[in-house]
């Protein structure tokens, strides 16, 4: 048995020149290959074989390399070789020369059934294989193509590694989670090739979760409803949700972009009402609410957005547990159900799935024709990233920064103008060519298919639109979001909870109810705020005074009317 210099130095982990050395020192037998030497397995010292062990161990198998090359083919390859050995072997028996031949089959003389299924071959085809069966006999003339081929595995422990590293929002690339596999597990013979055939092979969804995120991965992959709006009324189903525009606003100095809070109807695309704002939140949603409500009646069902805005307890309502007092005097905890103002109307609610833009995308498509005409007529367009932003803006800022020429920026009061003039404009003028709208205009589509108005009752309405809030009564009434509400009725609630509905439309007043929801009366804000005029602040504290002295009084009468009763001294 014989070994290469090669393979003697790596297994020592020296080089092949010291191997060299060594052996002529220590006498080792070698046979010549060419420029290279084979060594005598058996006259090398122990201490070489001993570390050439796991080379010279006897191969498990006993398939010859030709074999092993038949096996791995595929079914259609090896039909393929039999064929061409067909070929070579009859070009063997047939004492012609190449070209010769070559003319003669691809005539159809030689084999008509081989040429029907080899086709035809030219004389350096016919050399080709005939050299393959040469040199690796039968198995040379079988297609590559068709080999299975052997492919290194990773390990349960190199899978997660690479899992762990590459599924993750930071984006790192394949050589990168490579590098760092082989810091975590040193002992890794995994090569790059096959971790980037790995890598690669993982489902698209799952990369794009994890590495791209739940938005991305909610816009890619996720199926949706493709609904169609003609199967509507209007008012039947109304959507909302916010909108930042990509332009600069000044108001009181302060310099922002701002938002808008809209209500479209589903079936007509037709803007419903509207709020615009320094930041939105649900008192924008309410008034843009009580403006479609107002103007349009009330919708069978609101499509709103998931966010948080649209989950507060002024819309959707909330509970909470409240101490009351009996009837019997006795201090107890009650359970307060708080109506929102959808429930108080009679509307239907639903949410829009959290990432997923298509689940409002007749709004969000409106939202993109308000961004593009709108923010970008305005003068004062910023862009919204850095691919859209014009190049002068980072000039833009850097005055505004310094605070020169704010007076030129579009003002608060231009902008709601521009703003109310646009929507009225798009509602009557656009022409739309998507589902259900047959070329008309948002209000056209309205006024062709709405039915008969659902109004509210305006009492219910007034009540709706209140931000309900539990206080303790004190001698200065209640406070809310530390703003003063005070009655006269108040005084006999003292230390008690009740319910403080401030309107949103006015919040110079508020509704006082009980626990159980019955009306206490109407509070004044600020009622004991100092007004500058002594007289007029003695006034009213004065009589609040003397209101609750009446009080007191009138319930003392029982007082006089008792008999003297004995005390422990008189007994």
């Amino acid at each position: 048995m014989t070994i290469t210099t090669k393979d003697i130095a790596n297994a020592l982990a020296m080089s092949e020149r010291q191997v060299l050395r060594r052996a002529a020192d220590e006498g080792w037998r070698y046979l010549k290959a060419g420029k290279s030497r084979a060594w005598d397995v058996s006259s090398l010292s122990p201490d070489v074989q001993v570390a050439l062990a796991p080379k010279l161990r006897p191969a498990a198998s006993t398939i010859t390399p030709a074999q092993d090359a038949i096996h791995r083919a595929s079914e259609k390859a090896r039909e393929l070789g039999r064929l061409r050995l067909a070929l070579l072997a009859l070009y063997d028996s047939s004492g012609l020369k190449a070209d010769d031949f070559v003319a003669a089959y691809n005539a159809g003389s030689i084999n008509q059934a081989l040429l029907s299924k080899l086709g035809e071959i030219s004389r350096a085809t016919l050399y080709r294989w005939d050299a393959q069966r040469k040199q690796t006999g039968s198995a040379g003339v079988i297609p590559r193509w068709g080999e299975k081929k052997k492919t290194t595995t990773l390990t349960d422990m190199e899978r997660q590694i690479l899992e762990k590293f590459y599924l993750a929002p930071e984006r790192r690339t394949i050589q990168h989670c490579y590098q760092l596999l082989r810091l975590n597990l040193p002992s890794t013979t995994a090569t790059y090739q096959t971790c980037r055939r790995y890598l690669q092979s993982l489902p698209k969804p799952l990369v794009a979760y994890h590495r791209l995120g739940q938005s991305k991965f909610e816009a890619l992959y996720q199926p949706f409803i493709d609904r169609d709006p003609g199967i509507f009324l209007p008012m039947q189903q109304v959507v909302s949700d916010h909108h930042r525009f990509d332009c600069l606003v000044v108001k009181d100095g302060r310099i922002f972009r701002p938002w808008i809070t809209a209500w479209q109807d589903y079936r007509s695309s037709k803007i419903l009402g509207w709020a615009p704002s320094v930041y939105p939140s649900s008192l924008t949603i309410l008034q843009a609410f009580y403006m479609m409500v107002i103007c349009y009646g009330l919708p069978e069902m609101c499509h709103m957005d998931n966010g948080k805005d649209y989950r507060c307890k002024v819309l959707m309502g909330s509970s909470q547990r409240v101490s009351t007092i009996t009837a019997q005097g006795v201090t107890d905890e009650e359970l307060l159900n708080m109506q929102g103002a959808f429930a108080m109307l009679g509307v239907q609610t639903t949410y829009a799935r959290a990432y997923h833009g298509q689940s409002k995308g007749r709004l969000e498509r409106t939202f993109g024709t308000f961004a593009e005409y709108i923010a970008k007529d305005t003068g004062y367009y910023i862009g919204s990233n850095t691919v859209t932003r014009p190049e002068d803006s980072t000039l833009y800022f850097r005055a505004i920064n310094k605070k020169a020429k704010k007076q030129v920026l579009l003002s608060w009061e231009e902008f709601c103008e521009k703003l109310d003039a646009f929507i009225t404009f798009w509602n009557a003028n656009w022409h739309g060519e998507g589902k259900g709208m047959g070329g008309l205009s948002p209000d056209e589509v309205f006024a062709r298919y709405a039915p008969e108005p659902r109004k509210a009752d305006p009492k219910t309405l007034a009540l709706a639109l209140t931000r309900p809030e539990v206080r303790k009564v004190t001698r200065n009434g209640v406070s809310v979001m530390g703003v003063q509400y005070w009655a006269t009725e108040l005084l006999e609630y003292a230390g008690q909870d009740v319910v403080v509905r401030i309107p949103i439309v006015k919040p110079d007043t508020a509704l006082i109810q009980t626990i159980q929801g019955q009306t206490i009366c109407t509070a004044w804000v600020d009622y004991f705020v100092a007004t500058g005029d002594v007289a007029v602040d003695n006034e009213k504290v004065n009589a609040a005074r003397k209101a609750n002295l009446e009080l007191v009084r009138t319930r003392s009468t029982s007082l006089s009317k008792t008999k003297e009763l004995k005390t422990f001294l008189d007994l």
